[in-house]
């Protein structure tokens, strides 16, 4: 699949950006804050391409179903979103 994609990509002379995280050993510890500081303003990423992956992990609310029963609503602010 990705192997795909950089050719379709490089077929079309268009720029591709791939990024491979580390979610087993470090995603409780990445200050997500920080991270998309650097990605607006150091790394020359399109804007609106970072401000979607920041809506990924701002604002994210979930429930959880115990033997049946749905609970309310609640924000994660640490872990895998």
């Amino acid at each position: 699949m990705l192997m795909s994609l950089v050719e379709h990509y490089h077929y079309l002379k268009h720029p591709l950006f791939v990024s491979f995280i580390d979610l087993k050993g470090a995603y409780d510890t990445v200050q997500c804050s920080q991270l998309f500081h650097v990605l607006l303003h150091h790394t020359g990423i399109d804007t609106s391409i970072t401000k979607q992956l920041l809506n990924l992990y701002t604002h994210v609310a979930t429930q959880v179903c115990v033997h049946g029963q749905l609970s309310g609503q609640f924000t994660i602010g640490r872990g895998v979103k």
